[in-house]
């Protein structure tokens, strides 16, 4: 009576912080009596049970650190011909971060990484570490024919990246994903394992998430593992295709900022030649008239690396001349930064003649 009455709650549209209230209650009451829990599992597989009414044993059996939980969502995970987004709720279900505690905010999460807000307004925690029979029943969807269900099991999967069959797994499915934003979530999950491995198990999964990145047809993706790979080791190929990327205009805006991005934080680790290369291809950036604005604003910040005798005449000439204000702005800042007698007399005069207060502004500090 009391699971059904919550369910009723919810199917009746009442207030979400009332059905939070009674979904706490009911964690708190399947942790003292095993006769709920094992209610919750029976209903959690019951064709007749409502939709709502088996989204909620989910949630709740998900939360739950034992095993009669677990083993109850295996099973629901094994039934056959579930729908999508039954199948959605089940995997992040099994994903969910386990307490063993009573708690009586459990289900109360705020939005934070990680969070997912579900459609009767809970905030479930979806972090943690698969156990072996749950872990193979969501590796097994990440091939789905849905995308809900591919993005389900890639949040569900993503904390179990150190047990290698998952990492094979996100790895195998990864680059052929063919929705944007599922392919962006497997990606930084894949990103975020790496940045604590070992440099050795680093190299292949950067080189594999550049690659498919630099390919990719959307910029979701590339967005997503910028900052990841900003930190992870680039291969010499990877990094020579990057080189070509940034160089040929038909790769689009969007792939040569990211380009220039990657190459620029790569900088330390560049021998003189690639440094020189890198200070060639700011040049011609800042020369072309055809590149955006944006473009050619990275390349005044790009150019701020370098010492002035090698940029105080491009970064002059933008500041002075460049038609948007913030390209004008970054030279100025850019200046700043590589200092000295002429670049100071430049800033001056822009300080005191540039259209836009910003870019006077910049010139100032």
């Amino acid at each position: 009576l009391l699971v059904t009455s919550i369910a009723t709650s919810y199917l009746a549209a009442a207030d979400p912080a009332a059905f939070r209230a009674s979904m706490n209650r009911l964690r708190s009451e399947a942790l003292r009596d095993p006769a709920v829990m094992a209610e919750l599992g029976r209903l959690l597989i019951d064709p007749k049970a409502p939709d709502a009414l088996r989204e909620a044993c989910a949630w709740i059996l998900g939360s739950l650190e034992v095993p009669e939980a677990i083993a109850a969502l295996r099973l629901a995970l094994a039934e056959p011909g579930l729908p999508p987004g039954r199948l959605a709720v089940l995997l992040r279900a099994a994903g969910q971060t386990r307490d063993p505690e009573d708690r009586e905010d459990f289900f109360d999460l705020p939005d934070a990484p990680w969070v997912f807000r579900t459609s009767s307004g809970l905030g479930i925690r979806v972090c943690t570490d698969l156990p072996d029979g749950a872990r193979g029943e969501v590796m097994a969807r990440l091939s789905h024919p849905d995308a809900a269900v591919r993005r389900a099991a890639a949040e569900a999967v993503r904390h179990s990246l150190g047990h290698e069959d998952a990492r094979s797994a996100l790895l195998g499915a990864f680059p052929g994903e063919a929705e944007a934003e599922v392919q962006a979530e497997m990606g930084d999950a894949l990103a975020a394992w790496a940045l604590g491995a070992s440099s050795q198990d680093q190299a292949p999964v950067s080189a594999l998430l550049a690659e498919t990145a630099l390919g990719a047809d959307s910029d979701a993706l590339r967005f997503r593992l910028q900052t990841e790979l900003a930190q992870l080791p680039l291969a010499g190929p990877v990094r020579e295709a990057m080189w070509q990327a940034l160089a040929e205009e038909r790769s689009g805006e969007p792939r040569r900022r990211w380009a220039l991005g990657l190459l620029e934080a790569h900088r330390g680790t560049f021998s003189p030649e690639e440094s020189r290369r890198l200070l060639q291809e700011g040049r011609g950036i800042a020369r072309d008239p055809s590149a955006s604005p944006k473009l050619r604003e990275d390349a005044a910040r790009v150019l701020g690396r370098f010492p002035a005798s090698e940029t105080l005449e491009d970064l002059s000439r933008m500041v002075r001349a460049d038609a948007a204000w913030n390209v004008r702005l970054v030279a100025a800042r850019s200046l700043g930064a590589i200092g000295g007698e002429e670049a100071r007399k430049v800033l001056d005069s822009v300080a005191a003649s540039d259209p836009d207060p910003r870019v006077r502004e910049a010139a100032r500090r």
